[in-house]
């Protein structure tokens, strides 16, 4: 009996060495779990190119310059000063009965959505000049979206009410967007 107890304290007092730091070193793994920071598509300092097709569509029956609908193009530049708040330049060019030229600027406002698909409704207004050698001064308003394929790619579609003048009419852009 007395070696029964022996044992029984031995084995007692070991287990309790072990537990209390005496064992061997272990090592403790810690899991870190790194979550998806969903994708920043659109950012305040953000600088685009724009690239596009346009259309547009006489609304008074073109009194002055613009007589008949035509097919156009044309590039712009934007700054965002902030996430929703930017400013936009562009030149473009419409074949109608004759070349026309014009440039614009616009003061932008957007509302980015960036959960799973980004993209960005947007509102501008501006104003500019259509050029043919005589000169036309116009204000216009419109609306559109911007849907990011990338963070740094994405197809435009927008329209457009430009008034001024005698003429009016409605422009349609549709194109691609590169942004740094």
């Amino acid at each position: 009996m007395k070696k029964l107890l022996t044992i029984a304290a031995c084995a007692f007092a070991g287990a309790s060495l072990w537990a209390g730091g005496m064992a061997p070193e272990s090592k403790i793994v810690e899991k870190i779990v790194e979550q998806d920071m969903p994708c920043q598509c659109f950012k305040a300092g953000e600088i685009q190119l724009d690239v596009f097709g346009a259309w547009a569509a006489s609304t008074t029956g073109g009194n002055d310059i613009l007589e008949n609908n035509g097919w156009g193009g044309g590039i712009g530049a934007n700054y965002f000063i902030t996430k929703y708040f930017g400013v936009g330049v562009e030149g473009y060019w419409l074949a109608v009965d004759s070349t026309l030229h014009g440039v614009s600027g616009s003061v932008i406002a957007r509302l980015p959505f960036e959960n799973g698909i980004c993209w960005a409704p947007y509102a501008f207004v501006g104003g500019g000049g259509l050029f043919d050698g005589s000169s036309t001064g116009l204000g216009h308003a419109g609306a559109g979206v911007d849907i990011r394929l990338t963070p740094k790619i994405g197809l435009i579609l927008d329209g457009r009410y430009v008034f001024g003048g005698s003429d009016e009419y409605t422009l349609t852009r549709a194109g691609l967007r590169f942004s740094f």
